[in-house]
């Protein structure tokens, strides 16, 4: 972990679910443990960086397995949302067929009656 404000590295023991002190940042996602180092400069703490709580909001890979109900959790499947979901997307088409048709219609008026 790193606390560029202080200008301090440290480590912390479990950094999965771990609320991390508001100034620390811990490795971002994406990165490889020998790509992450701390900056020339910076000091180390010499004690563990404690977690200000566990966090366990999201479930693991394994507990979304063994639940198929938590698969299929926040996808529209009944009759309202797909009703809302089919007049959202009929607006959306019909908007470029009424333009087409109100610009053929202003065509066909006399040039004194257009604006």
């Amino acid at each position: 972990m790193i606390d560029h404000g202080a200008a301090t590295c440290g480590f912390v023991r479990e950094i999965e679910g771990c609320a991390l002190p508001p100034s620390w940042q811990g490795r971002p996602a994406g990165v490889e443990p020998q790509d992450w180092s701390c900056p020339a400069g910076y000091g180390w703490v010499q004690a563990e960086i404690a977690c200000l709580a566990t966090v366990r909001d999201t479930p693991t890979a394994t507990e979304v397995a063994a639940d198929p109900e938590a698969t299929s959790r926040g996808i529209c499947f009944g009759f309202g949302c797909l009703t809302l979901a089919a007049l959202l997307f009929g607006l959306a088409a019909m908007f470029p067929v009424w333009y087409v048709v109100r610009q053929n219609e202003r065509r066909m008026l006399p040039p004194s009656a257009r604006q």
